[in-house]
């Protein structure tokens, strides 16, 4: 039951075009895993208006956040959709690291 939610909404969040922009070159960084991409472009990198443009692919085909979905559960790992309100924020797919937690 748990792999048809998470399959549902993964359905739910491909789309054919994503915002911000399509970044230009090399990305910085690209996680991939099962047929899933994620490619981070850093922007003016080393200035005080650093930022971050991410796009997230599933088999060639860019996911964007549809229908209010801005979060999906991949085999990369759980992502969250942000769209900063500045230049320097971060714009596109931000993959969500887990807490450890640690037994006193």
């Amino acid at each position: 039951m748990k792999k048809l939610f998470s399959s549902m909404i993964i359905l739910g969040a491909l789309a054919v075009a994503c915002p911000p922009q399509t970044m230009q070159g090399t990305p910085d960084q690209t996680i991939q895993k099962e047929g899933w991409v994620l490619k981070v472009w850093v922007t003016a990198k080393g200035t005080r208006s650093e930022g971050h443009v991410a796009h997230l692919y599933h088999n060639g085909v860019e996911v964007c956040p549809v229908n209010g979905v801005n979060e999906i559960v991949t085999p990369l790992g759980k992502l969250h959709y942000k769209e900063g309100n500045k230049p320097w924020d971060w714009h596109g797919w931000k993959l969500i690291k887990k807490r450890l937690l640690i037994a006193p």
